[in-house]
């Protein structure tokens, strides 16, 4: 299992976050910054592992220190965020209101069938299909969504140490995937901290080219989208404006029958 180092991340108030990920009970470490390996350390004795173990235990802390510093990234600022949250919890804030307006026009409508029974002239009431206004906005966002991660899953970075002592391939959301060690690498942990730092860089700058190619193939244009959403908000406030107006209205005209 991999283990954090929780000391030696950097986390307080102007300090450069920090993550660090263990492997092998602290055998291997590994240190990120900005999104990319900063150190990778060995035991010696290591060495003597196969190449496949050692490779295994490198992934293992990689992955480790780059979750531990996109936990620490946001701390004390705002979060990174998700669209799909987003939609998600849009979505259940829609249900939500459907269910408080359904009970609320359920309840006038009961209110309306009394006051005519009891001779009252009431005029009909106005509807409002809140799905709608929800859906439209919801489903915006999840083609905005959809286009921004169509074939990410697909994706991979590589990288290579130089005379290709060791490769790396990298995929999203920036996860080291596999790490090819050859004889060379394994000849001293200074030349293999070194190259493994090069080659896993290497593939998450690729990884990182390779997707910012695939959002710009999207044709999402974030202005474009900006003004779709302002252009919904307002249809949506005219929508409530208008039903509560003639609620209103409805409310103003009840009189008795003569």
């Amino acid at each position: 299992m991999a283990q954090w180092s929780v000391e030696r991340s950097d986390t307080g108030p102007g300090k450069t976050p920090r993550g660090v990920g263990e492997a092998d009970e602290g055998r291997v470490r590994a240190t990120v910054v900005d999104e990319r390996l900063e150190t990778v350390r060995v035991e010696p004795r290591l060495l003597r592992s196969s190449r496949e173990e050692l490779s295994r235990l490198l992934i293992e802390a990689v992955n480790a220190a780059l979750e531990d510093f996109r936990a620490r990234r946001f701390d004390g600022e705002a979060p990174d965020f998700d669209l799909r949250e987003i939609i998600a919890d849009l979505q259940k804030a829609n249900e939500q209101f459907r269910r408080d307006m359904s009970q609320r026009m359920e309840f006038a409508a009961d209110v309306v069938t009394e006051l005519r029974q009891a001779g009252v002239r009431v005029a009909d009431l106005p509807t409002l299909n809140v799905d709608d206004m929800v859906d439209e906005v919801t489903g915006l966002l999840r083609t905005v969504d959809e286009a921004r991660h169509l074939g990410d899953e697909d994706l991979t970075g590589t990288g290579e140490a130089p005379r290709a002592s060791v490769r790396a391939v990298c995929v999203p959301v920036g996860r080291l995937k596999s790490l090819v060690l050859d004889a060379r690498a394994t000849r001293g942990t200074v030349e293999l901290e070194r190259d493994v730092v090069t080659a896993v860089n290497a593939a998450l700058d690729d990884l990182d080219a390779r997707t910012r190619d695939r959002r710009a193939e999207s044709d999402v244009d974030p202005e474009a989208v900006k003004k779709q959403l302002g252009q919904l908000r307002e249809r949506n406030m005219a929508r409530l404006e208008s039903y509560f107006r003639a609620l209103s209205d409805v409310i103003n005209g009840i009189e008795p029958e003569r």
